[in-house]
């Protein structure tokens, strides 16, 4: 089995190993992961598509080394299955990923905002929620492909700002392969302008619990946000 395995991620006919300088191979491997996330989220690939190593490689356009310890990496974030005698297969999104990424992401979050009312550096949410009032105001008079971009953008910001503040370096990993996984969900299943709307009024209430330092709060508010945001992207999975 581990022999078949192996195949699956180093021996499909891909081509050679490219000598280099072995101090490159880690700059090559993020360079293939971030190719990789970067051509799965624009749409490039579907959930479910499978690849040969060598198809792999030619679509990211870089050497076999580096793409085989990038698709480990990306097993181990949950993005990608090596399957035995098939090759590489882009996570499902089935209906279990959906709430189980939404779960992990409210498990590691409300904590996140708890923690960030007692110790989070507040003023680092003025502009957040200025940003937040200010795109709300743009999409009430129209929801452009162009202001539905900023709003996503500004959604991942703001959920980044009160993790990365509080300086714990696994956490944050944690929540960056949860993003991720978000980011696929919404790739298949596209947050509706409704939905869109109502997540502003749910980001203020999260902003000004914090400010106020209310821990409580800002975790409930946190929770009930990610809450409806999950049963909304159920409710689209099912």
């Amino acid at each position: 089995m581990n022999e078949a395995r192996n195949s699956a991620i180093s021996g499909q006919s891909a081509g050679r190993d490219e000598p280099g300088d072995g101090a490159r191979a880690p700059m090559l491997r993020e360079q293939a992961v971030t190719a990789f996330k970067e051509r799965l989220f624009r749409g490039d690939l579907r959930p479910g598509q499978f690849l040969s190593q060598r198809e792999l490689t030619l679509f990211l356009g870089l050497p076999l080394a580096p793409v085989r310890d990038a698709v480990r990496r990306l097993e181990s974030e949950g993005l990608v299955r090596v399957i035995p005698q098939r090759g590489i297969a882009v996570a499902e999104v089935s209906l279990q990923f959906v709430r189980e990424s939404f779960e992990l992401r409210k498990a590691l979050e409300t904590w996140s905002a708890r923690r960030f009312a007692e110790t989070g550096p507040v003023a680092l949410l003025d502009t957040l929620t200025d940003e937040v009032r200010t795109l709300e105001a743009e999409v009430a008079q129209d929801l452009t492909p162009e202001l539905r971009g900023r709003v996503i953008l500004l959604d991942r910001r703001l959920h980044e700002t009160i993790v990365v503040s509080l300086d714990n370096r696994l956490l944050a990993e944690a929540t960056r392969q949860t993003f991720d996984k978000i980011q696929l969900v919404r790739l298949v299943h596209p947050v509706t302008p409704d939905r869109l709307r109502r997540a502003f009024g749910e980001h203020l209430a999260i902003l000004a619990a914090l400010r106020r330092r209310d821990g409580e709060a800002a975790a409930a508010a946190m929770d009930a946000h990610l809450d409806s945001a999950m049963r909304h992207a159920i409710g689209i999975a099912d």
